[in-house]
């Protein structure tokens, strides 16, 4: 039950240390893939 109340209960510089590291993971993996798709993309059209 203390996890639905984590994110109103603790201070913002935890949250954001806790939170950074997979949104910026994220991040790279969601434009390694436009790039490889348009990539592909490129060939196969083109």
């Amino acid at each position: 039950m203390q996890e639905s109340h984590y994110l109103g209960s603790v201070k913002v510089t935890k949250l954001l240390r806790k939170f950074t590291i997979p949104c910026i993971f994220s991040l790279i993996i969601s434009c390694l893939y436009n790039i490889v798709d348009q990539i592909f993309v490129g060939n196969g059209v083109g």
